[in-house]
């Protein structure tokens, strides 16, 4: 028998592709030419995980769907590797530097990357939030070993279809609202929050990926911390190069509503710093929330989601009684 790289999935050697996903060993030789710095498929990670094909390859991570040998169950990986920050030969494991200076950057960001997975491990009480494990430390780098979630991001939700269904609207907007408040009673911030980052799994539960909070500070030290940046869905103050906080992901939230309603992207936040007023829509039900949630200035906006949501409630049932 042979695990397919995959899905994860027990088949026979002679079969030459996955009965259950149809992914080969073709497919498997693509996906290393399509990610030459990823860790190629049946590596293994602390004596115990064996890394699958390549999820995603973005400039703060690779994330890898894995199989966890000694639970018996898939997980996915989340392994630092910052763009521009080392690189790694095709085949190899090792991440090697051009220069110490290089190498000490790395190092710090590293124990940064190290620093919010522990945060996320000792607050998976938390409803909505992606599940983080442990981390592991190999081949100069970390690795954090999280749950693995079928479904689909509200990016492509948006992307594949229109959300028409006001009911759907407010469940998902309101359902953030109460991760965020969660998530920020506990004094951390998301810091990365857009359609991208909210993921519906196939049960209809929303989880919260991706924190930012150490991409942010380890590309604060390289002083690029605005190229990996969604202009759209960052607040103000973080474009400014300021500390933000837990209004930064406020904005956000605004933003995302914005999209959710208008079905259009919302502006560009940085040219909208020295206006006074939030995100304008023609919708009187949603109007006052994505106002004030989007206010340029993080201390007009409410002091938390639930707030804003007890307004949208509020005009919900004054539109359900035909005075909007």
């Amino acid at each position: 028998m042979k695990k397919c790289m995959c899905c994860m999935q027990d088949y026979s050697e002679n079969q030459p592709t996955c009965p259950v996903c149809g992914y080969s060993e073709a497919q498997m030789k693509w996906d290393e030419e399509e990610f030459p710095e990823a860790l190629a498929p049946e590596t293994i990670l602390g004596g115990r995980f064996i890394l699958g094909r390549t999820l995603s390859v973005t400039d703060f991570s690779n994330i890898y769907i894995s199989w966890d040998a000694l639970l018996q169950k898939r997980v996915a990986i989340r392994e630092y590797f910052p763009a521009g920050l080392g690189k790694r030969e095709q085949g190899a494991a090792d991440i090697t530097f051009s220069s110490a200076r290089e190498q000490q950057l790395f190092e710090m960001g590293r124990e940064t990357f190290e620093g919010e997975a522990a945060r996320l491990n000792r607050n998976q009480d938390i409803p909505g939030i992606v599940q983080v494990y442990r981390t592991i430390r190999e081949n100069q780098t970390a690795y954090m070993v999280m749950e693995y979630l079928e479904g689909r991001t509200l990016q492509d939700k948006l992307e594949d279809e229109e959300l028409t269904d006001r009911k759907d609207v407010d469940r998902i907007i309101c359902c953030l609202a109460e991760i965020l408040d969660a998530v920020h009673a506990r004094g951390m911030v998301h810091y990365n929050l857009s359609p991208e980052n909210v993921y519906l799994d196939s049960g209809g539960r929303i989880r919260l990926l991706d924190f930012g909070d150490a991409k942010r500070r380890v590309y604060g030290m390289m002083r690029r911390s605005t190229r990996i940046l969604d202009l759209r869905y960052t607040a103000p103050e973080i474009l400014q190069g300021e500390a933000g906080g837990a209004g930064s992901d406020l904005y956000s939230l605004g933003a995302i509503y914005y999209r959710m309603v208008t079905g259009k992207e919302p502006p560009q936040s940085r040219p909208r710093r020295k206006k006074k007023t939030g995100l304008k829509v023609v919708d009187a039900r949603a109007e006052k929330a994505i106002q004030a949630l989007t206010m340029p200035a993080m201390e007009k906006r409410p002091k938390d989601a639930r707030t804003a949501m007890a307004w949208m409630e509020r005009e919900k049932g004054n539109d359900q009684y035909g005075q909007k």
